[in-house]
């Protein structure tokens, strides 16, 4: 979580929209809005969104890379989270 929203947790994390459209982030390209929308492409940026989520009691979507994903009309009345983290990064230690 960055220093700014640990002092200030009213804060919204960097890049939320409000109201996406999640038609274009589907292969279906069908599909309302997300009330709220952040892509995040870093495990800080995840942590923060899903905190900011539950600090507000919003309702948290995880999306990945929108296929075999339909979005009703009438959208997700939640945190939609796209997650953008590429690969597998594996740490040796001792």
């Amino acid at each position: 979580m960055s220093e700014m929203n640990m002092t200030h947790p009213e804060s919204e994390p960097r890049g939320l929209r409000k109201n996406e459209p999640l038609s274009g982030k589907t292969t279906f390209r069908v599909g309302g809005p997300a009330s709220f929308y952040l892509e995040a492409y870093d495990e800080p940026s995840i942590r923060e969104a899903i905190s900011w989520a539950h600090a507000r009691d919003v309702r948290l979507t995880v999306l990945g890379g929108g296929s075999n994903v339909l979005v009703a009309d009438r959208g997700v009345d939640a945190l939609v989270l796209r997650v953008g983290i590429r690969g597998i990064r594996h740490e040796m230690t001792g």
